[in-house]
């Protein structure tokens, strides 16, 4: 983890640090509310903008934004592979869209659930968050339902991230905590909480190389590096 980025929706600007936490720049302000960032490849980044139905590629480097993608709903959750994009679109009847880097719809597949929004890819499946029905779920990319898990400190449960041994770590954002579940989504436990500086945490992410776990807080702008 060289560098880290954050993305603020309140302010709607994207902002740069070092992997020591020292701010760095702000990279771009954006007109409208983004919602998620992902990393594509080399210092190209996308980022969902929720209500104009639109998907930014950015080049860190340019500070560009070097292509808009239309799609047609509410986009929410972003990752990327290297060479396509998978999106969540609709939170109510959520659909997951493959793109290919030039916009072009691979595959569109529905998702169960009654609040999608964030989503991780981990080889041919898809691991989701329900935000209402306070559960993760793992489905193919066909959109085939795999396994649920609940959890009892799984309240609001959002940002989600896969780690090398596939480990999948999760902010629930109204219990204050960070559970981590098995491969298989048949076990789990807590490994933070509010005594770790755990506050309405939303967005979590993992660099796989340095095993290090970034969380950031929603209700009051920390962020904390937490070696896994």
């Amino acid at each position: 983890m060289d560098r880290i980025l954050i993305l603020d929706s309140a302010s709607k600007h994207l902002h740069l640090f070092s992997k020591d936490g020292e701010y760095a720049e702000n990279v771009i302000r954006f007109e409208d509310e983004p919602n998620d960032i992902c990393y594509i490849k080399d210092n190209l980044i996308a980022v969902t903008i929720v209500r104009k139905h639109i998907i930014l590629l950015i080049d860190l480097l340019t500070k560009n934004i070097t292509k808009t993608i239309k799609v047609e709903d509410l986009c929410f959750g972003i990752e990327s592979n290297g060479t396509t994009l998978v999106v969540i679109l609709g939170a109510r009847e959520p659909e997951l869209l493959t793109l290919d880097l030039e916009g072009n719809i691979i595959s569109q597949v529905t998702v169960p659930g009654k609040c999608i929004l964030r989503m991780t890819l981990h080889y041919e499946s898809i691991v989701c968050t329900d935000f209402k029905d306070n559960l993760v779920s793992c489905n193919t990319n066909k959109g085939i339902l795999s396994w649920t898990h609940k959890h009892e400190d799984f309240l609001e449960p959002l940002g989600l991230a896969i780690d090398k041994h596939g480990f999948i770590f999760v902010a629930s954002k109204n219990s204050n905590k960070i559970v981590v579940l098995s491969e298989d989504g048949k076990t789990s436990r807590t490994i933070l909480s509010k005594d770790d500086g755990i506050v309405s945490s939303t967005a979590i992410h993992i660099d796989k190389l340095s095993s290090t776990l970034l969380v950031t807080n929603l209700s009051n702008g920390d962020a904390f590096v937490h070696k896994i």
